[in-house]
């Protein structure tokens, strides 16, 4: 019988390994999480796992400016504080962002 990492290596190959008793062939594995960034349509998981990265931005933006205040609903942020502080505070969130692999739409972002 095969154990764990000798059968994956096996199925990854193509080939039939097997016990004593005879080899035993076993279908080519199926490499479904092929993913490198984000997460496939439909994956139940992908939703959760974006919003722990994103609040986590969050968190590390609110700990780099004190004195705005950051509230999101997922992935929509609003940020209050002083107009000549909002400059900083965007260039560190789209820094932050790049390091999730989130891209901040300048041209959804507002000031009033």
């Amino acid at each position: 019988m095969l154990g764990g990492r000798r059968a994956r290596r096996a199925a990854a190959r193509g080939g039939s390994e097997g016990s004593a008793g005879g080899g035993v062939d076993l279908p080519p594995l199926l490499l479904f999480l092929l993913a490198e960034r984000g997460a496939h349509q439909g994956d139940p998981l992908g939703p959760l796992l974006h919003a722990a990265a994103l609040w986590l931005v969050l968190r590390r933006l609110q700990a780099l400016h004190p004195d705005i205040l950051v509230l999101a609903y997922h992935d929509d942020v609003v940020v209050v504080g002083p107009p000549e502080k909002m400059g900083a505070v965007l260039a560190d969130a789209a820094r932050l962002g790049r390091e999730i692999d989130a891209e901040l739409a300048p041209a959804k972002c507002v000031g009033w």
